[in-house]
């Protein structure tokens, strides 16, 4: 496994440095797609990693950005070209301007559902701020597309029944609301700017099978 980490005992990353560690694998991949996951060391974005790299490893490179707080370097599969950052205080353009990042899968976030009315600055920044700061970063570089990870949260308590996305969104708690801000963020940055179309949830994913049924929807 590759790193490119930065601490706050390091504050500044040398970027040199990170280009010759990682100079056999970009020969190896140079022609591949680059996808970037955030959150790669979490649950979703570690068994979407793997599944790329098992079943796309052919056409697309992983590059994957975590910063360990909540997820686990275990977790990781070895051929993912990781780079341990914050998303709300480290140079994450440096992982845009060292690989040519054609998609982004934004998984990380903080998922303080019943905690979040204790910890709002907390709460947004690493949901919010974070999320911010990615779509940022997918304007610069003209990212093809951008899937980002959503929760029922912004629905609040529902309308009865099975939850479904045509549903009015009524958050009850500021997890829900920096959520669902993220969400009119991306949406606004379709309808303004024409970008790319915002995928909010990953479809069918077979938690027995540990498959992504539908990822050749979003990456093509």
């Amino acid at each position: 496994m590759v790193h490119g980490t930065i601490s706050e005992k390091s504050p500044t990353f040398k970027l040199e440095n990170y280009k010759k560690r990682s100079n056999i694998i970009m020969k190896e991949v140079k022609n591949k797609k680059k996808v970037l996951i955030t959150g790669v060391a979490g649950l979703l974005g570690s068994r979407l990693a793997d599944w790329i790299i098992e079943n796309k490893g052919d056409e697309y490179q992983v590059i994957g950005v975590d910063d360990l707080s909540g997820g686990f370097e275990e977790n990781i599969n070895p051929k993912v070209n990781f780079w341990q950052m914050d998303l709300v205080n480290h140079p994450i353009e440096n992982i845009f301007e060292s690989h040519k990042i054609d998609y982004v899968y934004h998984f990380a976030a903080y998922a303080a559902e019943g905690l979040s009315p204790f910890i709002r600055t907390h709460n947004y920044q690493n949901n919010l701020v974070a999320t911010s700061r990615i779509v940022t970063q997918c304007i610069k570089h003209d990212i093809k597309r951008l899937v980002f990870t959503s929760t029922m949260a912004v629905y609040g308590h529902g309308e009865g029944g099975i939850f479904h996305e045509d549903m009015r969104r009524n958050p009850i708690d500021p997890y829900g609301v920096a959520k669902m801000g993220c969400e009119r963020d991306i949406e606004m940055l379709y309808a303004h700017l024409f970008l790319y179309p915002n995928s909010i949830d990953v479809e069918e994913y077979n938690w027995d099978s540990n498959e992504f049924t539908k990822l050749n929807y979003y990456v093509k």
